[in-house]
């Protein structure tokens, strides 16, 4: 991880990218981060996310203004918001019909702070891009993976992580939208 690092921040050092070398850092550093929580651990902690919202509302706020950094926070958190108590309520009649297990839900808390954080970052209406990327990136890779299990015979559930596809699709809005 820590070569990692090493090697984006010297790329980011020939190529700052559009917004400039130190939001991008910022951004790579907690998107790798939080990746790494979810993957090895499967948490984001709140005090992590605290801690990137407020850099991300600072930033936000002196580039784009207070108004378009607030309704895009609200805007990640709402959305994400909308998916999880989806999941929450279609958690236990699922995993009866045999789809998941009722004591894990679909998507994390967590994951909504995370939207928050990158609500806050790219601003209204950037964030429906962001998160709009990451909702078919999420989903074309879980139907890689189900069609890979489905060739192998496999089946049981599989543990996705979110947030890497939320930091995905923030990368591609930051690196393609001009």
């Amino acid at each position: 991880m820590v070569l990692g690092l090493g090697v984006a921040t010297a790329l980011l050092g020939l190529w700052p990218g559009p917004l400039g070398f130190w939001p991008t850092w910022g951004f790579l550093v907690y998107a790798v981060f939080d990746t790494v929580l979810d993957l090895e651990h499967r948490i984001v902690f709140p005090e992590v996310e605290l801690a990137a919202g407020i850099l991300a509302a600072v930033f936000g706020v002196l580039r784009r203004g207070w108004w378009p950094t607030l309704m895009g926070g609200l805007a990640g958190a709402v959305v994400m918001g909308g998916f999880y108590l989806l999941g929450k309520v279609l958690q236990k009649p699922l995993a009866r019909r045999g789809y998941g297990q009722a004591e894990e839900p679909p998507l994390g808390l967590g994951d909504v702070f995370v939207s928050a954080v990158l609500g806050l970052f790219f601003g209204w209406p950037a964030i429906m891009g962001v998160l709009f990327l990451a909702v078919f990136a999420a989903g074309g890779f879980g139907l890689l993976v189900l069609l890979w299990a489905w060739g192998r015979n496999k089946q049981g559930s599989v543990y996705l992580p979110y947030a890497p596809f939320l930091f995905f699709g923030g990368w591609l809005t930051l690196w393609l939208a001009r």
